[in-house]
């Protein structure tokens, strides 16, 4: 359902830019990887906006699973064990939904 050229993300769906379908509700069922790549594209992919990713995915999933982390770090070209130090760290972040 998405194409993605030059890290912007077009629906394919309704033929425009779309910041998450999870935001717009146009019914694409989107992937874990490609819900990542959204949100940080929303941020313009930079690593300074770390924990706000990471907010958006827990809100969204109820945790921030470590196949987030994943494509996160591949994302932001920063390390897995970058963003697991940040979501570990921070005690508003969980791996496992509460």
């Amino acid at each position: 359902m998405i194409s993605f050229y030059k890290k912007k993300v077009v629906c394919t769906k309704i033929g425009v830019q779309c910041w998450g379908c999870y935001m717009c509700d146009c019914g694409c069922n989107l992937s874990l990887d490609d819900e990542v790549a959204v949100v940080c594209n929303k941020y313009g992919c930079q690593v300074r906006y770390l924990i706000p990713i990471l907010h958006d995915i827990q809100s969204s999933y109820g945790c921030v699973p470590f196949e987030a982390m994943e494509a996160i770090a591949d994302n932001l070209g920063t390390t897995v064990s970058h963003v697991h130090g940040v979501v570990t760290f921070y005690s508003l972040f969980y791996t496992e939904p509460k």
